[in-house]
């Protein structure tokens, strides 16, 4: 099968499409071929990263100073449970070797290649590998739900271990993602805060009640409850305001030859 959609020849995108084809087939829709077709798309678009295998993205990001074509731990960790799946239901042992290659990357440093950092001891999966800390919270959680996924439905001890650890971190991290008033997209050193984006805002709890299912705690209950109540016209105004402020100094920075 051929991916159809030309924006859908990045891994993120191919991941999203075949899960949502995944859930289309659970609910009795005739779309397991789409499934595998691109199951299939990662198999072959998998290239030797540190310690594994990983998708790059050739799109450059210059919010975040990324230029060259960069891995993602969003898209290893979502690639990681197509493949998972394609194992289950086709039985073709290359999606379960390729998922596991895909695990190595997601604890090697970005320095180093792969999609990992600290920030302040803290284990961090990065979704765009920057040279300073990014650490966007949605991307990060997409990346912990495939590696946990990895460590229970395949048993790789590997995967359980950094399931664990950058777990933890988030754990540590995720009071900084609060305004006060808001939640932040990332803890990229901006000159402003990276405010979450409306859409965004609305994520973040339901990213966090995902991962409170497979490894519950208080604080992710807490926070996400408290992310919904912040929601509301004058929040929203502020947030838009902030956002077109914030797109006005970094175009002015760009103009000026800074970051």
């Amino acid at each position: 099968m051929r991916v159809e959609n030309p924006f859908a020849a990045e891994v993120i995108p191919v991941a999203q499409t075949a899960l949502g084809y995944w859930e289309r087939a659970l609910d009795g829709e005739a779309t397991h071929d789409r499934f595998l077709g691109l199951a299939d798309w990662l198999v072959r678009q998998a290239q030797p990263g540190p310690d594994g295998v990983v998708w790059r993205t050739a799109l450059p990001l210059p919010k975040y100073e990324i230029a060259e074509p960069w891995p993602s731990a969003m898209g290893q960790g979502e690639a990681i449970s197509v493949l998972l799946r394609a194992h289950a239901h086709a039985g073709e042992q290359r999606y379960a070797d390729v998922a596991v290659q895909a695990l190595g990357p997601m604890a090697v440093d970005v320095a180093e290649g792969g999609v990992a950092r600290r920030i302040d001891g803290h284990l961090v999966l990065e979704e765009y590998p920057a040279a300073r800390p990014v650490a966007i919270l949605n991307g990060w959680i997409f990346a912990l739900l495939g590696v946990h996924e990895l460590a229970t439905a395949g048993g790789e001890p590997a995967a359980a271990a950094l399931f664990e650890e950058s777990y933890a971190g988030l754990l540590a991290l995720l009071p900084r993602y609060d305004t006060g008033w808001w939640s932040l997209y990332s803890l990229y050193p901006h000159a402003r805060p990276d405010l979450a984006k409306p859409f965004y805002q609305r994520l973040h709890p339901v990213m966090l009640d995902a991962l409170a299912m497979v490894r519950p705690d208080p604080r992710l209950d807490a926070m996400a409850r408290r992310w919904e109540a912040q929601i509301g016209p004058l929040p929203m105004v502020r947030v838009v305001a902030d956002k077109l402020v914030f797109r006005a100094q970094r175009e002015l920075q760009a103009r000026r030859g800074g970051h």
